[in-house]
């Protein structure tokens, strides 16, 4: 994944590429889509590890984001409620260069506890920031929490 979200490779050269579009399907679920900024959630997984003996559970929310600015910007997922209950990520950090787009998974990690009825949720709430990289103090230029109907 990270390859392929850093490099992008032009078999026929540069001069002959062109911007790949992502097609809506009737799966997404918009979180937000803005003159700005896009976020869609394309789907939800799990992952289950055992560590020292202890069993941990990652629950991903997978999404497609685009900055369409001409500002390198950092879309930050700290807080998630699944059904209510406040979860806080542990790594959901993601820059997006000017007038780019990439695919991204959230998580959020419990030792011993689960998510009741994920990925089925009745209510999906995210709390989302956007700091501009490009400004020397990375001021936040969107800050809101959106509450989505999975």
């Amino acid at each position: 994944d990270w390859v392929r979200d850093t490099f992008c490779v032009y078999p026929l050269g540069l001069e002959a590429a062109q911007k790949q579009e992502r097609e809506p399907q009737d799966t997404d679920i918009f979180v937000f889509d803005t003159d700005e900024y896009r976020m869609v959630i394309t789907g939800f997984s799990q992952k289950r590890e055992m560590f020292l003996e202890s069993e941990y559970t990652d629950y991903i929310i997978e999404a497609y984001v685009e900055n369409k600015t001409d500002q390198e910007v950092q879309f930050v997922i700290n807080n998630a409620e699944f059904n209510g209950e406040e979860y806080t990520a542990y790594y959901n950090y993601y820059s997006v260069s000017p007038g780019k787009a990439g695919y991204i998974e959230l998580s959020w990690g419990e030792k011993g506890f689960g998510i009741e009825n994920y990925p089925n949720l009745d209510s999906l709430e995210l709390t989302v920031q956007i700091i501009n990289m490009d400004d020397e103090k990375q001021s936040v230029v969107l800050e809101e929490t959106f509450a989505v109907i999975p």
